[in-house]
């Protein structure tokens, strides 16, 4: 994943080391994780704490909301 902006490109990291991308390519992980490193990128983040977020992401991670 690279990130290009006016100040030129940076590798964020590469596809085998995101959990969902090296164990199975569904569209709609790909695209959270991809909106993730976007928002996170907007937000000034520093790329170091995106990595690790990214490289912790974990498709199998549920939210049970109270009822």
């Amino acid at each position: 994943i690279i990130l290009a902006g006016s100040g030129g490109e940076t590798v964020l990291i590469g596809n085998v080391t995101i959990p969902v991308m090296s164990s199975q390519k569904t569209t709609l992980y790909v695209v959270n994780v991809l909106a993730a490193i976007g928002a996170a990128w907007a937000l000034d983040i520093p790329l170091k704490l995106i990595r690790v977020g990214v490289e912790a992401f974990d498709r199998r991670f549920k939210i049970k909301l109270a009822k």
